[in-house]
């Protein structure tokens, strides 16, 4: 028999893989792996490990209706609802029995006791992790082909409120613009996934908008609010970054292994923005090109010590080449590496 300690670490684990995967095919383009409809592991609690052995913490992990009574208390935690009110049964269904209560108690007592900590940070990443999947799945999968530009929107439209809904329950603490300084790296993080998520939502609009195949339907109202977002949430994005390229925050910081996939991300927005939407000398214009030059500082500087951020230096530099910009007022040159 496994110990509710050792399965919660296992649990763990597992998500670890999960959110692996899904990030994987984000910036692969191939679908994911691990199927959401075989998977029966419960989200991983939010406590630290050397917690596990504190009686309110051992009856979540143990038992599943204390569990589920935690999540969904701690879900409400930032609406209006005070924790009295949501134990309630109006929150909860019947009435609870005697164990019921006790159980429930030990969920409220611990969400009341429940601190900052990077187990918190992790559950508010599969929680945004999970989003990002049923993105993929609604957005990108073949079948996603079959359906009307009218039902993508719709699904667009869920997508983002989700990711909305997120932000707004995420733990002041770990809020990427004024969070606390302590979690600076779990904040950095979760910002970067957090404008990938809403990149991967939004991006469909910005590639009808900019298609003119025959016969393809004229975008309307909603596909160019959301084109306009796009191209906000990539200067978002890149505003993560310090404006002076620092290798150590890189690495001491970001999410340093998968960095170069959301500074690309964003890219791929502003080039879109530039070279097929934005007319040359508008105010849209000047500004994706300033965000661009950041970009471009940054994978100078990098691509010194990082060949892969060679490689992407390079194909923004023959993207500059092919559509004729003017070099010298690319930030592609040698005062930038030193």
């Amino acid at each position: 028999m496994v110990v509710h300690t050792s399965k919660e670490t296992r649990y763990r684990v597992w998500w670890s893989i999960y959110m692996l995967d899904i990030q994987l095919s984000v910036m692969t383009g191939r679908p994911p792996h691990c199927s959401s409809d075989f998977c029966t592991t419960p989200h991983p609690v939010p406590f630290q490990e050397e917690e596990f052995l504190d009686d309110n913490v051992a009856q979540i992990i143990m038992d599943n209706e204390s569990r589920n009574i935690f999540m969904e208390a701690l879900s409400s935690r930032n609406s209006t609802k005070s924790t009295s009110e949501v134990t309630s049964s109006e929150g909860f269904g019947p009435p609870m029995s005697h164990h019921g209560k006790q159980y429930g108690q030990a969920a409220y007592n611990a969400v009341d006791s429940l601190t900052p900590n990077t187990s918190l940070y992790f559950l508010c990443l599969v929680d945004l992790g999970l989003i990002m999947r049923e993105s993929i799945d609604t957005l990108y999968a073949p079948g996603a082909a079959r359906k009307s530009w009218r039902e993508v929107e719709i699904a667009i439209s869920t997508l983002n409120g989700k990711v909305d809904a997120w932000l707004s329950r995420l733990p002041t603490a770990f809020h990427f613009t004024h969070g606390h300084q302590a979690f600076e790296r779990q904040r950095s993080c979760l910002g970067f996934h957090f404008y990938s998520a809403k990149l991967l939502i939004t991006q469909p609009c910005l590639s009808r908008l900019t298609r003119k195949a025959p016969g393809v339907e004229i975008p309307g109202n909603f596909c160019n609010t959301m084109v306009v977002m796009c191209v906000d949430l990539a200067g978002q994005m890149l505003d993560l970054l310090p404006d002076s390229p620092e290798p150590s925050w890189v690495y001491h910081v970001s999410p340093w292994w998968c960095v170069l996939h959301f500074l690309m991300q964003s890219t791929a927005v502003l080039l879109t923005e530039l070279l097929l939407l934005a007319k040359e000398g508008t105010v849209q214009h000047r500004t994706a090109w300033e965000k661009f030059c950041k970009v471009s500082r940054w994978l100078a500087v990098m691509s010194t010590k990082d060949l892969s951020f060679q490689r992407a230096q390079l194909v923004c530099r023959d993207l500059l080449s092919q559509n004729s910009l003017e070099p010298d007022i690319g930030v592609y040159t040698d005062n930038d590496k030193n």
